[in-house]
This record gives C-alpha cells, sequence and structure tokens, in this order.
C-alpha cells in the first residue's frame, strides 16, 4: 500500500510539474521539520482543555479541508494544460475480454 501511495504521489508532482505549478512543501509541518542550523524547527506539546492559544478542532479541519481542495484544484488545471492523454499503450488485445 505504502508504494501504491508513493508511486500516486510521483505522478501527481510530474504532472504538476510539466504544468509549471509548484508544489507546497508538505513536510513543512513535519515533526522532524528543520531550521537552516539543524535545529528543530517546531516544538511540540500537549494542547490542554481550555487552552486559549490553541487553534479550535473546526478551524483546523477546515484549514485542512480547503488546502486539500486547492490541491485538487491545482491537479485538476495541471492535467487540462498537459492536454489529452497519448495513445492507448496497453498491452492487453482490445476486445479480447468480450471474445471469451
Amino acid at each position: 500500500m505504502t508504494e501504491h501511495k508513493a508511486d500516486r504521489a510521483a505522478i501527481v508532482r510530474t504532472v504538476l510539474e510539466d504544468a509549471g505549478i509548484e508544489m507546497d512543501d508538505h513536510g513543512e509541518f513535519s515533526a522532524t521539520a528543520t531550521r537552516p542550523d539543524g535545529a528543530p524547527r517546531y516544538h511540540w506539546s500537549p494542547v490542554k482543555p481550555g487552552d486559549t492559544d490553541a487553534p479550535s478542532y473546526l478551524r483546523l479541519i477546515a484549514h485542512a479541508i480547503t488546502r486539500r481542495q486547492a490541491w485538487r484544484e491545482q491537479y485538476e488545471q495541471a492535467k487540462q494544460r498537459a492536454g489529452p492523454p497519448g495513445p492507448n499503450l496497453s498491452a492487453t488485445i482490445p476486445g479480447a475480454a468480450t471474445a471469451a
């Protein structure tokens, strides 16, 4: 499953790159992200109930949905810029499945 996900991600990156669309850095909020000096970029700590500095769950989910929609829109635009798919290079014989 991990390989399939990596393959899909590579296809999306290629389509976006070919269309001249720069991808967001998906690792920017990673727990392992570092600053240019090599120090950890973020200090992660648990959020306590009632913490006024923490964004609400609703706000976080809304942000994630909005970001996902933007990525989907970029991908759809990139596919349209690329034009129709090339010739069918299937390894199967057309109509062979229906002839049996």
